[in-house]
């Protein structure tokens, strides 16, 4: 019953140097049109110039942030305006390579400008150092306390009885959304633009054709939803918020949500789909219809796969891969409940479409919510919502009929322009439907038995030939977006002559310290794991043994990994990443030089390497899996062997996993050369990792790659295996 697909186009995935741009190969939106096209799927692009999306800055270019006299998103640290024609600037050269392609697709409905960009509060003072102590302690907290549901009946419910209901003011007129609007009508766009903001009641966009609004009630992660009397309370306001603006358009929820992301170290997602159940699907669904929401936008509604070094500090490689469509490309039970309504939407037109609410009906129980709307042939819609955990009976105050509900579940009631009752959906539990039938038998696979290693840090030698990487200056920034290398991971070699007792360090996210090539030490700076605000970051004191020096010239060397750049939700995209600040203990002259990449000739935000850099590792010995390391055996590992699935699975059907049991204590995964999946073996919680057609090749060898970190006292690899999902 869906009929469009939203498409969000990063910029950094297409600029990953200033001035360079790519639509080839993966990049190929000009083919993604066509696919869309083909499938008879209408077209909302939203090609930002941010677009959020739990993505490296979001799709803010790395280079853009490197120029610190840029404001980016022509907005101050405060979430405040302001106007910057250099950003301005560089958003047209964005548009003018993107804006085109889009404009030129016959299937185009929508377009959206940007991306929730209204005001947030900002904390500052007592009211930040409380937030910012409780995202130390646990990073959901804040998520929990705002998605309570005291909270959600005071801030959408109460407050807005006492101050007047919705407010209907917007914020002061907005230069950079005008020019934005502009652009994009004058590189050829005809169809209205929107923009989509967080909150339904003021400070809104309203340079907008269309203004659309976010919907994501349940963020509490592992919180249960069931018998919260109040936890569809934003969803209740959308059109009380609407009609405050006096615009004459649809109410259009742009995001309406279709599950919630999960984090390093969070729940995982099968305990998320316990919570993401078809009866909240199906409740939500209907409780946007009663608010005369007509464009509905389910976010997400197709997973996917966060590959190479593309997601924000706060997601990991899998990206709501349970969602309606999965992350390999199945429905799931999400999928058919969503399609039962579409299917039942269908029959209740056109005159739902067309509706204005009807305050005179009544229901005469305290524990149904009422919701009533009337079309102008007389027909009337009742909303009928049970959130608690016992059945409730309710008997409206035209009908003389009783409708009985069950613990949490929603019914429409369809009556005719005579009163009599035409048509009631029921909730989706109780309705029939027709799913794709399952395969009975999964086809082979290969095993992954035969491995090689190759150790792949001849850098923490000392004699190790450091020429070819690039100088830091003396007292230069070490920071990654200064060095201009600005995903991934980064390498330092320090050589010095004499002792250093101690170094004093702030690196981010995740960082090793060797000393002449003996594991100093490991660190993890990710005190935010939300991905939200400042970093929260600590600066370590780091004892460099005396036993572990030479007497001649010594080497340190640092590795460490970003996660990336925060999605600038509250103006943090620049978090620095990489080494922020080092001091010497004793003042020691350090002579520095930097190389970009886990591996050498890996750059960029999603890198593909090829076999040549995977064949000029250094030697290789054949190991059997599990396979631990010698104590003295330090740095990154690289593990490699090759499978061949023998033409045995139909990628139109078939979809293949990689499971890691273990691996000690962090591993990139490369298939066929691409960066595929980052795993994380002491914060989890993902262990399989999709590969995906494209880059896995149904037929003929497949190089698989795994380059392991050890980073405490063990290391090593456990058993890998392909599964089918």
């Amino acid at each position: 019953g869906l009929n469009a697909v939203d498409i969000y186009y990063p910029w950094n995935y297409h600029s990953e140097r200033e001035g360079e741009y790519d639509f080839e190969g993966a990049r190929d939106v000009d083919y993604l049109h066509r696919c869309i096209e083909d499938a008879g799927l209408y077209l909302i692009a939203r090609p930002g110039p941010y677009i959020c999306a739990e993505i490296d800055a979001g799709g803010l270019p790395g280079w853009l942030l490197a120029k610190k006299n840029v404001t980016l998103r022509c907005r101050n640290a405060d979430g405040s305006p302001h106007y910057d024609p250099e950003f301005v600037k560089y958003t047209r050269q964005w548009f003018e390579q993107i804006v085109p392609r889009i404009a030129a697709c016959k299937n185009l409905i929508l377009f959206q400008v940007e991306n929730e960009y209204n005001d947030l509060p900002y904390l500052k003072g007592p009211a930040g150092i409380v937030v910012n102590a409780a995202r130390k302690i646990d990073p959901t907290l804040l998520n929990k306390f705002l998605g309570s549901d005291i909270l959600r009946f005071v801030n959408f419910k109460a407050l807005p009885r006492i101050t007047g209901r919705q407010t209907g003011t917007q914020g002061e007129p907005l230069e950079y959304f005008h020019d934005l609007c502009a652009m994009a009508r004058e590189l050829g766009v005809r169809v209205p633009l929107f923009h989509n903001d967080i909150q339904s009641s003021s400070g809104r966009v309203t340079e907008v054709d269309f203004m659309a609004i976010d919907d994501y009630p349940l963020n509490m992660y592992s919180t249960d939803w069931r018998g919260k009397r109040h936890i569809f309370a934003s969803t209740d306001v959308i059109e009380e918020g609407h009609a405050a603006f006096q615009r004459d358009e649809p109410v259009f929820i742009a995001e309406f949500q279709g599950g919630w992301f999960d984090f390093w170290g969070g729940p995982g997602y099968d305990a998320l789909d316990k919570i993401f159940t078809t009866e909240f699907f199906d409740i939500h669904g209907k409780t946007a219809l009663a608010q005369r929401a007509t464009l509905l936008s389910w976010f997400m509604f197709a997973g996917g796969t966060s590959w190479g070094y593309l997601a924000s500090p706060d997601v990991y490689t899998a990206y709501y891969p349970n969602s309606a469509v999965t992350e390999w490309g199945a429905r799931s039970e999400k999928w058919y409940a969503i399609q039962y309504l579409a299917r039942k939407i269908l029959e209740l037109c056109p005159d739902l479409l067309e509706t204005e609410p009807d305050p005179r009906v009544r229901c005469g129980s305290r524990g149904v919510d009422c919701f009533a709307r009337k079309a102008a042939s007389g027909r009337r819609f009742v909303f009928l919502r049970n959130l608690t955990t016992e059945k409730q009976k309710a008997r409206l105050n035209f009908s003389n009929g009783k409708f009985t509900l069950d613990p949490m579940s929603m019914t429409i009631l369809a009556f005719g322009a005579d009163g009599s009752l035409e048509q009631t959906v029921e909730p989706y539990e109780s309705a029939p439907w027709d799913r794709l039938p399952s395969k009975s038998a999964q086809p082979p696979l290969p095993d992954l038995d035969a491995w090689t290693i190759a150790w792949g840090s001849p850098q923490l030698a000392a004699g190790f030939d450091d020429s070819g990487w690039a100088e830091i200056p003396d007292g230069g920034a070490m920071d990654m977006d200064s060095l201009g290398h600005h995903y991934g991971y980064v390498w330092y070699r320090g050589a010095y002559q004499g002792r250093i007792p101690r170094l004093r360090i702030d690196a981010r996210h995740c960082f090793s310290v060797f000393l002449n090539g003996k594991l100093v030490g490991s660190r993890d700076n990710f005190k935010n794991r939300l991905g939200a605000g400042p970093d929260l970051a600590e600066t370590f004191n780091v004892t460099l043994p005396a036993s572990f020096h030479n007497d001649e010239e010594n080497v340190l060397v640092i590795l460490v990994e970003s996660l990336g750049h925060h999605k600038d939700f509250e103006a943090d995209a620049r978090n620095p990443r990489g080494i922020v600040s080092l001091e010497v203990s004793d003042g020691t002259p350090v002579r520095w030089r930097w190389r970009g990449g886990l591996l050498p000739g890996e750059r960029g935000l999603c890198p593909v390497l090829p076999r040549e850099s995977f064949d000029a590792a250094t030697k290789k010995s054949i190991v059997t899996l599990p396979h631990q390391w010698e104590p003295f055996e330090q740095g990154v590992g690289l593990y490699e062997t090759v499978f061949d699935p023998g033409g045995a699975l139909d990628p139109a059907t078939d979809a293949v996993g990689l499971v890691i049991t273990e691996a000690f204590s962090k591993a990139n995964i490369y298939l066929n050369g691409a960066l595929i999946g980052r795993f994380w073996q002491e914060m989890g919680p993902q262990h399989k990792f999709y590969l995906p057609w494209g880059i896995l090749k149904p037929e003929g060898d497949n190089h698989l790659a795994l380059c392991v970190w050890k980073r405490w006292t063990k290391g090593g690899l456990g058993r890998v295996r392909l599964e089918m999902f």
